[in-house]
């Protein structure tokens, strides 16, 4: 008879932890939200999806030679980047893991390495050349 008392004990006790722990959750929702407490994700307007930039892979391939010296060779399958520069040298061999956003995500062992471009593929009025800038080298294409 005493283990049943001391079994409905704990359980008892086990309850009262919970709703402790669900009330604190509540209070601290509370504070940070104000009265809506759980409610305070429906209080914020939700914004319409942004429509992702979509960029052609297709004009990122071939041969691109800039200053360092520097060169990228993108075709469907691989990509290889090399740049030289007074801090060092960086070369990356690869499978073309394909455009995210506007950078080239090169496949390297068991990870996609991105080289990020802050100015895309785009002819350029005054040379009349395909010009783009990947991890800030400005790179021709003839």
């Amino acid at each position: 008879m005493a283990d049943e008392q001391g079994s409905g004990s704990n359980n008892k006790r086990i309850l009262l932890i919970v709703l402790g722990v669900v009330a604190a959750i509540g209070l601290v929702s509370c504070i940070a939200c104000g009265a809506g407490g759980f409610f305070c994700a429906s209080q914020i307007p939700a914004r319409p999806p942004r429509e992702p930039a979509r960029v052609e892979a297709s004009l990122y391939y071939g041969t691109w030679t800039g200053d360092g010296p520097t060169t990228l060779t993108v075709d469907s399958g691989s990509v290889h980047w090399e740049h030289q520069s007074g801090s060092g040298h960086v070369q990356y061999n690869g499978g073309f893991s394909g455009i995210s956003g506007q950078n080239i995500l090169v496949n390297v062992l068991v990870t996609d390495v991105p080289l990020v471009v802050t100015d895309p593929p785009h002819l350029d009025p005054a040379t009349g050349r395909w010009t783009m800038t990947v991890e800030g080298v400005r790179l021709e294409h003839p």
